[in-house]
């Protein structure tokens, strides 16, 4: 699953989205910044990459690792190209985690009177609400 209750500050590239991710859709609150071009995201529920990994195929899609791991138990194609997918050259995108990581976010609780903001990779005090 991808990562959830983060409210983004700035508009994310659409690469940086799970296209596999099921459960609840975010509530997203965008304020127009100029965001780095090389931001990505996951598009179908709009949950971020969680654990991004590029599956190998023609387009190099990216998908959070236990939204393709459950995927691969049911199909062995990219869910987005179709095309046969070999689990072992599957990798990791650290480059992805950390621009991930990088994301200006605010408290899901912030409608509540909550002014923390920071970056994804930050910890804030409602984390464990």
């Amino acid at each position: 699953m991808g990562i959830k209750r983060t409210v983004l500050i700035d508009e994310p590239f659409p690469d940086l989205f799970c296209g596999l991710c099921q459960g609840e859709f975010w509530e997203i609150d965008f304020i127009p910044v100029l965001v780095p071009h090389f931001v990505f995201l996951l598009l179908l529920l709009l949950e971020i990459l969680d654990d991004p990994v590029q599956v190998r195929c023609p387009e190099d899609h990216m998908f959070c690792s236990s939204c393709i791991g459950n995927y691969l138990q049911q199909s062995r194609t990219c869910p987005h190209c179709l095309t046969d997918l070999d689990p072992s050259l599957f990798q990791p995108s650290k480059f992805v985690q950390r621009q991930i990581g990088r994301l200006r976010v605010r408290c899901p609780y912030h409608e509540a009177g909550c002014t923390w903001q920071g970056i994804l990779s930050d910890s804030h005090p409602n984390e464990d609400r």
